[in-house]
């Protein structure tokens, strides 16, 4: 994998989000002609998730590729242990010499690249500014369970939870909201929760 094959097939990539270690994208892909549609195993690959987010991480001094590889394996490690409360990650690699996806830094760097689950309501505090109070309760209960099961099950330590770093996603065909924790490292995790309301 590499960017210029991400941006050869994307239609909109648009930043959501940053932070101190790097920068999250939207992408919606293209598929606009026959070969992306039935033959293109980047597209079939992946537009069967819909939107996907992608995090570009860039090597410093206390982001190694090391470091990378090993929040990629945190990631599968959790996955693998409860698919129903851990985010989905699709693909991960490193890339050397590349200023990012959107041309982001002034010089060539190393970059880590995670393909994951797009979480569709923003930030818990985004979530709260529309004025929709009634699930926060059922929210507190998701992250308490989910802080419960990653540190008593899993034995690891999550590192900094906060509501800005908290993220909601929620599917309008089954009014199944999710959850997500947002970490320094940037270890996504959810809980499925099926409520009665949907969001308007």
């Amino acid at each position: 994998m590499t960017i210029s094959k991400i941006l050869k097939h994307t239609k909109t990539l648009t930043k959501i989000g940053t932070g101190n270690y790097g920068i999250v994208y939207l992408i919606n892909l293209k598929r606009d002609n026959v070969w992306c549609k039935y033959s293109c195993d980047f597209c079939h690959r992946y537009s069967k998730y819909g939107d996907i987010a992608i995090k570009q991480t860039p090597t410093k001094d206390d982001t190694t590729q090391e470091d990378m590889k090993n929040e990629y394996e945190f990631h599968k490690y959790c996955y693998q242990h409860n698919k129903k409360l851990y985010v989905s990650i699709y693909d991960f690699w490193i890339e050397r010499s590349v200023r990012g996806l959107l041309n982001d830094y002034p010089i060539p760097k190393t970059n880590g690249f995670y393909v994951m689950e797009y979480m569709n309501c923003g930030s818990l505090v985004d979530y709260l500014k529309t004025g929709n109070y009634i699930h926060i309760i059922k929210f507190i209960c998701m992250i308490l369970y989910i802080i419960y099961y990653t540190h008593n099950v899993l034995e690891v330590c999550h590192g900094d939870i906060s509501w800005e770093n908290l993220f909601v996603s929620h599917k309008n065909t089954s009014n199944i909201y999710r959850l997500s924790i947002d970490n320094k490292k940037e270890i996504d995790i959810k809980y499925k929760e099926t409520l009665a309301a949907s969001i308007h």
